[in-house]
């Protein structure tokens, strides 16, 4: 046997490995973290739009978010304040109505289906974003509806250059992801995380040849964020088969490790 066929032998195994290691991390957060599904699409399926309460639409007026589009794109909805909650829709022992957390965005895995919810509460109080109780929400991402196409086709499915915003949190979702004018053929697609959650299993299902651009917050704060998303994309960046923007505040530098961070960007004096 050949050098050659030994590399490639144990490239193919590698790739190989990956793929089950992805099947299986896939599997075990289906089981072990979500919602049982039918509850999730039974809660979505009674929620009303947005513009149907004018609080929530003054609140994300408030906040230059279109509720008109927020509706039009499914990105976001509102449970009904005669809604029968299932048991996860809780804080403690009070429902995510009695807390007055009814702004409800959806949560999808790497392959875009719906798993779980967030609630969002629209006033004061803390915490402000309500997970599902006793689940965890790693690995679970918001979408716009162009992202989740793109998550359900897969990485071989040739887009161009195509641009990804990838944000964090619920406000800056919708902020993204409902914010462009109908004058743009191809608006970027929309991603965001929760608490961390871009994994490197969404990650694996961008297609190639897409623009990966690194929306966080312009402070340092944002820049471990963006650290997490370019952590996410490591191997896609490598292999070169994404291309991976950071804004203009932040910069690559190295840790401790010599692993690649994101940074603020010095400013001269």
């Amino acid at each position: 046997m050949t050098d050659d066929l030994i590399v490639e032998l144990i490239a193919e195994i590698r790739a190989l490995r990956e793929a089950i290691e992805r099947s299986l991390g896939a599997v075990v957060r289906v089981a072990r973290f979500d919602p049982h599904a039918s509850e999730v699409a039974a809660l979505w399926a009674t929620c009303i739009p947005v513009t149907d309460d004018d609080g929530v639409a003054d609140y994300l007026t408030g906040r230059s978010i279109d509720p008109v589009a927020v509706a039009d794109l499914d990105l976001a909805a509102l449970v009904a304040s005669d809604a029968a909650l299932p048991s996860w829709a809780k804080l403690g022992h009070r429902s995510w109505l009695e807390l007055g957390a009814r702004l409800i965005v959806p949560l999808v895995d790497e392959l875009g289906a719906m798993r779980s919810l967030i609630a969002r509460r629209i006033d004061d109080a803390q915490p402000k974003s309500l997970a599902a109780k006793g689940y965890q929400r790693a690995g679970l991402v918001m979408a716009c509806p162009m992202a989740r196409h793109l998550l359900e086709r897969g990485p071989d499915i040739a887009e161009g250059e195509l641009r990804i915003d990838i944000a964090e949190g619920e406000i800056d979702f919708l902020t993204r992801a409902s914010g462009w004018s109908d004058a743009n053929e191809l608006p970027p697609a929309t991603l965001a995380m929760v608490q961390g959650s871009m994994s490197a299993a969404h990650a694996a299902r961008i297609p190639k040849g897409c623009v990966v651009f690194a929306v966080t917050d312009p402070d340092p704060a944002g820049a471990k964020h963006a650290t997490k998303i370019m952590r996410a994309y490591e191997r896609r960046i490598a292999a070169e088969e994404i291309r991976f923007l950071l804004r203009p505040e932040h910069a690559i530098g190295r840790d401790d490790n010599d692993r690649p961070i994101v940074t603020m960007r010095k400013t001269k004096t």
